[in-house]
């Protein structure tokens, strides 16, 4: 935690990349927006980071992504059905 907290006040170098949970919004890897999804990032500092171009990733990796982004859904589809069902 506290090199995050680190990595997002500072900044990473440049070319430095770095895995951060972070909104999964307008991402190019192809994960369902809406989801708080760990992503290869570059923090620019004052709490900024941004998501890196994809990178090359093997099949295995592109398979657990998926595999990770659908128990995220199903969980959230959960979550969604039982605040519905307790009027929240």
């Amino acid at each position: 935690i506290v090199d995050h907290v680190q990595d997002l006040h500072f900044g990473t170098a440049p070319d430095t990349v770095t895995s951060m949970g972070v909104w999964s919004n307008g991402n190019e890897y192809g994960v369902a927006s809406g989801l708080m999804f760990s992503f290869p990032v570059y923090c620019t500092g004052g709490g900024c980071c941004r998501i890196a171009q994809p990178l090359h990733l093997g099949s295995k990796c592109r398979e657990r992504i998926r595999e990770a982004e659908q128990e995220l859904l199903e969980e959230r589809a959960l979550a969604q059905k039982l605040a519905k069902k307790h009027g929240l």
